[in-house]
């Protein structure tokens, strides 16, 4: 199971652009394990990612319930999901869910989204690289990714 201490650490890197960073010049990113009390700033990240329309399978955030028992069920089963904390918030996450078939429990379907002023500046490599290492580390050996066509982007890494 991977804990939710900080082992990822952190690194230091150009600050975001946008309304809600200009007055940072640098910044330290926080990457490590998600945990429960992590929902409430996750869900945001999420819904401002899946409106964007052109990243995830879906075009609003889940309910908070639901987003909730997706986080609780990663927690419990030590699923890697990694998180990127900028000033104790959530600017983004990777998480690869293990499949349930036993056939195929050596298989993890990898999600990300980072938030669109930290695109650009490593954060969502560097999460990749984090849940691929807790993957491994909890047995992962296969991962796979699904994005849109027109999602140039993602198919870049």
């Amino acid at each position: 199971m991977i804990s939710a201490d900080d082992r990822y650490g952190a690194a230091q890197m150009a600050a975001p652009d946008g309304p809600y960073f200009r007055s940072v010049r640098a910044m330290t990113i926080v990457f490590r394990q998600i945990t429960l009390a992590d929902t409430a700033d996750f869900h945001p990240v999420l819904d401002v990612v899946a409106r964007e329309n052109p990243y995830l399978a879906f075009i609003e955030a889940p309910s908070m319930a639901m987003v909730e028992a997706f986080v609780r069920g990663n927690v419990v089963r030590g699923s890697p999901h990694i998180v990127a904390l900028l000033n104790g918030g959530v600017v983004g996450w990777c998480d690869i869910v293990p499949f349930e078939r036993s056939t195929l429990a050596h298989v993890g379907s990898l999600g990300r989204g980072l938030l669109p002023e930290c695109r650009g500046k490593g954060i969502g490599e560097r999460l990749i690289r984090d849940a691929i290492d807790a993957a491994r580390a909890v047995g992962l050996v296969r991962l796979q990714r699904a994005e849109f066509a027109h999602n140039t982007r993602a198919q870049a890494h």
